[in-house]
Formats: structure tokens, C-alpha cells, sequence
């Protein structure tokens, strides 16, 4: 992300968007702790593996349980959730869950590669070619984000 030549607010988001510190709930305080750090970070991996296998349902499953478990890092498990939801052909459910990740961390590329993926999917072209524009700027050479950009212009013309 960020990184040298990035613009100052740029890489606030960034430090903002850090795991929290060993023992430091997501918003500095004493809120949870590194148990729930720890369960929220093994549901993700249960999830990403059960993705892998295709099982998006219960990667989604797993990803929600990860939610609940309240760690630091829950911009990952909404992005991965709408990831799955894609894959479910639920855009609308991906549409919150990536709006939710990017909410959480506005320099999350990958928030944004499934925000665009989310307006693709319901045929919502101007706003998927704006999460991939924002998602460029973040990170200029994504091929996955170019990609999205591109077939969101495309789906632009086809509209007119």
C-alpha cells in the first residue's frame, strides 16, 4: 500500500488500519484482548480454507463467526465474507460486507476490488468503475482492479 511518496492522510489510514498490539483491542483500549485476536484469526484461516475447497457457504459461515468474535482485524473477514457471497451470486450481501471493509480500512485494496465486484455483479457500472478507480489509487497497477476498471467501462458503454 501507502509507502514512500504516499500523501501523509494516506498513511494515518494506514497506521489506523494496523493490527492492534499484542494484548490491545481494535481501538487501543483493553477491549477483548489477544484470545479474541486469536479465535477471530483461526475462523479466518477455517474460512480461507473451506473458500480454497469451495465451500463458500461455510466459508461465509466461518467468516460471520470470525465477526463475532470482535479482533482487530475485521475489515479481512468482511472483505473474505463478500468474497464468498460473490461466489453465492448474493451481490447485495457482498455489497454491505465490502462497503463494511472499506469502512473499517480505507486504504484495504482488496475492499475495493470486491466493492467493485459487488456493483459488477448487479450491473451498477458507474459505481463499480469508482471502487476500482479508488482502489487504483491505492495501488496503480493492480491487474485485478485494471481488469474491473476496464470491464466497468465497458459495461458503461453498453448502457448508452
Amino acid at each position: 500500500t501507502g509507502g514512500q511518496g504516499a500523501p501523509e492522510g494516506w498513511r494515518a489510514l494506514e497506521r489506523a488500519c494496523a493490527p492492534a498490539p499484542a494484548g490491545r483491542g481494535a481501538g487501543g483500549g483493553d477491549g477483548g484482548g489477544g484470545a479474541e485476536e486469536a479465535r477471530e484469526a483461526e475462523l479466518r484461516c477455517r474460512g480461507n480454507d473451506r473458500f480454497r475447497e469451495g465451500d463458500f457457504a461455510e466459508a461465509a459461515r466461518l467468516y460471520s463467526e470470525a465477526l463475532g468474535a470482535q479482533g482487530g482485524q475485521r475489515h479481512l473477514a468482511h472483505s473474505n465474507r463478500a468474497a464468498c457471497r460473490l461466489a453465492l451470486e448474493d451481490a447485495q450481501g457482498a455489497l454491505a460486507d465490502a462497503k463494511e471493509a472499506v469502512t473499517l480500512c480505507p486504504t484495504f485494496v482488496r475492499g475495493f476490488l470486491r466493492l467493485g465486484d459487488a456493483y459488477a455483479q448487479l450491473g451498477r457500472w458507474s459505481e463499480a468503475r469508482f471502487a476500482f478507480q479508488q482502489g487504483l489509487r491505492l495501488e496503480p497497477e493492480n491487474p485485478a482492479l485494471l481488469k474491473g476498471a476496464m470491464e466497468a467501462a465497458t459495461g458503461l458503454r453498453r448502457e448508452k
